[in-house]
């Protein structure tokens, strides 16, 4: 009897250790209190050289973090920039030379100044309304907050992609945050918004 509940004892022993190994594996990475949902980017023409990845970030704990990088495989895209969306009135190109590219269902127009580029605009909707995207140093994730990286504000975004992303792929984007943790998340490829 003693033999059959000593054994029973370290069944349940090591059932909580492989339990409390399979969480620490997750908290490991050091996003402690985050958790990401829902990530997904649009599908992209042939010709797309930019891709949006969009999600939201929810910061359960009880401290202020921030999302500070992301990168992709490089058979994916070349570079990884966190970048904001902002709704601009009366934005001037400029007598520069400017190129355009097809980014999902909008058209990204950058203009060249000299060896400079300004930010990139894009024109959305029939009452072309203008955004300018511009590059951030981080994410802020302010604490007990969600934190939606969407069209028209935050995202990450996938420059120089090596092929066009399609409809079903996935695509794994790693995330790295101020508290010095790491995720790995997959973002679905859609057509749509969900």
């Amino acid at each position: 009897m003693n033999r059959r509940m000593l054994t029973l004892s370290t069944a349940v022993t090591m059932a909580m250790l492989a339990a409390a190994c399979g969480s620490s594996s997750k908290s490991s990475s050091g996003a402690s209190g985050l958790s990401v949902k829902g990530a997904w980017t649009f599908s992209t023409p042939s010709v797309a050289t930019k891709a949006a990845v969009y999600m939201q970030i929810e910061n359960s704990a009880n401290s202020d973090d921030a999302l500070t990088s992301a990168s992709v495989s490089p058979s994916v895209a070349k570079t990884v920039e966190l970048h904001e969306t902002k709704a601009t009135s009366g934005t001037t190109m400029g007598g520069g030379m400017s190129s355009t590219t097809a980014m999902g269902s909008d058209m990204t127009s950058t203009t060249m100044m000299g060896s400079s580029a300004t930010p990139t605009t894009m024109a959305s909707g029939p009452s072309l309304d203008l955004e300018e995207m511009n590059k951030v140093d981080s994410i802020p994730l302010p604490a007990g907050k969600t934190t939606m990286l969407e069209p028209g504000g935050y995202h990450v975004m996938l420059m120089d992609i090596v092929k066009p992303l399609q409809q079903g792929q996935k695509v794994s984007v790693t995330l790295v945050f101020r508290s010095g943790g790491t995720t790995t998340i997959d973002a679905e490829v859609r057509d749509s918004a969900p």
